[in-house]
């Protein structure tokens, strides 16, 4: 077998372990925030001006809505976790 067939499964098997919080790029909140649409980005630039972005995670309900569910810390300090539709809207809690 030769070593490029080797080294590309191996390649993979290390890059798939890196996908923990600590350090990995996906995990900074650029990173975090580039996975919102842009109506979701804008909605938190305007509501929350210099917040951090500590989590998003994108809802997919049975009949095709989606929601996107964004973790954040306030410029003061707050901890935030609020639901947006695709628009950007805040939708309320459940």
């Amino acid at each position: 077998m030769s070593p490029i067939r080797i080294a590309i499964p191996l390649l993979a098997l290390i890059l798939a372990g890196c996908g923990g919080r600590s350090g990995h790029p996906a995990s900074r909140p650029a990173a975090l925030a580039d996975r919102l649409p842009a109506a979701v980005q804008a909605a938190i630039v305007r509501d929350y001006p210099g917040a951090v972005i500590r989590g998003v995670e994108k809802e997919t309900y049975p009949d095709g809505t989606v929601h996107w569910e964004v973790e954040l810390t306030t410029k003061d300090g707050r901890k935030r976790e609020l639901e947006y539709d695709g628009q950007g809207k805040v939708l309320p809690e459940h």
